[in-house]
């Protein structure tokens, strides 16, 4: 049974325990296990949390629940058929949860009839329901769809760290414009960065330890003095530390402000 992050799952515990959870979420990140524990959580009879193991939980992990519907892009998009049935689907009468759970996979797929068809769920949504909507990140996701539901940032795994291609490095240094698009790609890309500085640091103060540079990555930087690479470097673990809830654009920018 995948876990929920300590903080997150105390949080929505807090919530069940409560009665206060919302009607939707909007989950931020790419751990779709994670989000069906919050389904779990949600439909689970226990006073607290979810105990994985009863009938319920277990047909909501396999998502074969009479109470679940799971709706996904038909190859590109989200079309209007699928959220008339979402919608039908939610009217109708719970068969043994307390709500009915609807999770929408990748809902920057959701294109403009089906976005707005679905608006007025989520604004005026039946008494019985629990909305997740799911998507790698909040670029692409219509504002309209955004502000209606209280938005979740999931924690990139360790796992998911470690380093990115050295032509997006390139790429940025260039100037041109990358787009990452998942919170996991957004960490391996601060961390290659981290060291690439890093490295040049140590490389203009001497020190012959070039543990990253080697092969794909050496990449020539510009001719930084120390105090300027240390200047980005700064910069660059500021957003490092927060990459999990910080705007891709907007992180990209404030470290390219500082080249």
């Amino acid at each position: 049974m995948a876990l929920l992050s300590t903080k997150i799952s105390a949080y929505f515990k807090q919530l069940k325990d409560q009665g206060s959870l919302s009607h939707a979420y909007l989950f931020l990140g790419d751990n779709f296990a994670f989000v069906k524990d919050v389904a779990k959580l949600a439909g689970c009879s226990v006073p607290q949390g979810f105990c994985g193991s009863c009938w319920d939980c277990m047909r909501l992990e396999e998502e074969n629940h009479p109470d679940l519907m799971v709706v996904e892009a038909e190859k590109v998009e989200i079309k209007i058929d699928q959220i008339r049935e979402a919608q039908k689907f939610l009217s109708l009468k719970s068969y043994c949860l307390k709500r009915k759970v609807l999770i929408i996979k990748n809902a920057q797929n959701l294109n403009n009839e089906s976005a707005n068809a679905f608006l007025k769920t989520l604004e005026e949504p039946p008494a019985n329901s629990f909305i997740i909507l799911c998507a790698p990140s909040l670029e692409g996701v219509l504002p309209t769809i955004a502000s209606r539901a209280k938005r979740i940032f999931i924690p990139v795994e360790a796992s998911a760290g470690g380093f990115c291609d050295a032509k997006l490095i390139r790429s940025f240094m260039n100037g041109e414009k990358i787009k990452l698009g998942e919170r996991k790609k957004l960490l391996q890309f601060l961390n290659t960065f981290s060291c690439l500085l890093r490295d040049h640091i140590a490389a203009k103060s001497g020190v012959n330890n070039r543990l990253l540079m080697t092969g794909e990555y050496e990449i020539i930087l510009p001719a930084y003095t120390i105090s300027k690479a240390a200047a980005i470097l700064s910069k660059v673990l500021e957003i490092q530390a927060v990459y999990n809830g910080v705007n891709e654009s907007l992180g990209l920018n404030l470290i390219r402000m500082e080249l």
